[in-house]
């Protein structure tokens, strides 16, 4: 789980969760609060939607995503979703533009 714990979270459960080991560097600053204080319930409602459906979400009706869901894709997102950015958003989209500054 270490290596990258973003990708499965969303499908662990609360009890789960509580003895994973995750490197707090993997989580957004939110995420890895509620993970360091043992905010278990928060955390796998924070983790619920997976990084592609953020991102499918985002790119469907952009202003429907939370800040703390923002934040998660700017944080979380990859190759694959960089690709699927490229294919359907304005090189300019300021999260896109985000995203790509922190993968490049």
């Amino acid at each position: 789980m270490e290596e990258n714990p973003i990708e499965t979270l969303s499908n662990i459960s609360i009890d789960a969760l509580k003895y994973i080991k995750i490197s707090a560097g993997c989580l957004t600053k939110k995420g890895g609060y509620l993970y360091q204080h043992s905010i278990f319930g928060k955390l796998a409602e924070y983790y619920k939607k997976t990084c592609k459906s953020l991102a499918l979400q985002y790119i469907s009706d952009p202003k429907s995503l939370t800040e703390d869901e923002l934040e998660r894709l700017i944080h979380e997102s990859g190759r694959y979703e960089e690709i699927l950015f490229e294919s359907r958003l304005s090189l300019e989209d300021p999260i896109f533009v985000k995203i790509r500054k922190r993968i490049f």
